[in-house]
């Protein structure tokens, strides 16, 4: 039970540090659209909106930035939950412990 419960930590500590890195790497792309720009050449420019500006479609970087938020989201309801169910079988360990 003690491997099990190490192992769930393990994958808990894990799961956080991925959803921390996507939160930085969301955080790193809202700070590059505020900025002055510079980041983006002009020839980058208009090839963007050229793919993304004639028919209404999303520009790319938009949906990739959609795409990590969602993915940031279900990172951290995995966590939540990951760490109930460690709760809930600490609790039954304590509870199967106290019985013996």
């Amino acid at each position: 039970m003690d491997a099990y419960l190490d192992r769930l930590e393990r994958k808990e500590k894990g799961l956080i540090a991925r959803a921390e890195l996507l939160e930085g790497r969301v955080g790193g792309k809202e700070e590059d659209e505020e900025g002055d720009g510079a980041a983006e050449s002009d020839d980058e420019a208009d090839a963007t909106r050229r793919i993304g500006g004639q028919r209404g479609e999303k520009d790319p970087r938009e949906e990739k930035l959609r795409q990590l938020k969602q993915k940031k989201e279900r990172l951290e309801y995995a966590v939540e939950r990951l760490s109930l169910q460690a709760q809930q079988r600490q609790k039954q360990l304590r509870k199967s412990m106290a019985a013996q």
